[in-house]
């Protein structure tokens, strides 16, 4: 079964300049995540990409839980490495499991 995913982001009305949304879609695993720097903290755009990333390699291996734990420590690491800071993102993501009978939507959000 081919499911369709539809996105779309808009910037914050507090920072119209700078959408700090990030996304990714995971076909062949049936998930999809969407992230959003957390506003008031430097590097939100970029932690938002990051935790995307990862989180799309991450969730086929481990599920969501653990990805959502191990994305958590993998910012901490590159906010300190990197910015000198704590870079910080919210997340939600889901993972269709249509070989359940019946089918299971797994989901975990953060933030």
């Amino acid at each position: 079964m081919k499911l369709k995913f539809y996105s779309h982001s808009l910037p914050s009305n507090t920072h119209p300049e700078e959408n700090q949304d990030a996304l990714f879609i995971d076909q062949k695993n049936k998930a999809a995540g969407i992230f959003d720097g957390i506003g008031g903290l430097a590097y939100g755009g970029q932690a938002a990409m990051s935790a995307a990333e990862f989180c799309k390699i991450e969730i086929s291996q481990v599920g969501i839980e653990k990805t959502l734990e191990n994305c958590h420590r993998f910012l901490k690491e590159k906010g300190k490495k990197e910015f000198g800071k704590e870079i910080a993102t919210t997340a939600a993501v889901a993972q269709i499991y249509l070989k359940q009978t019946p089918a299971l939507i797994v989901w975990g959000s953060v933030g």
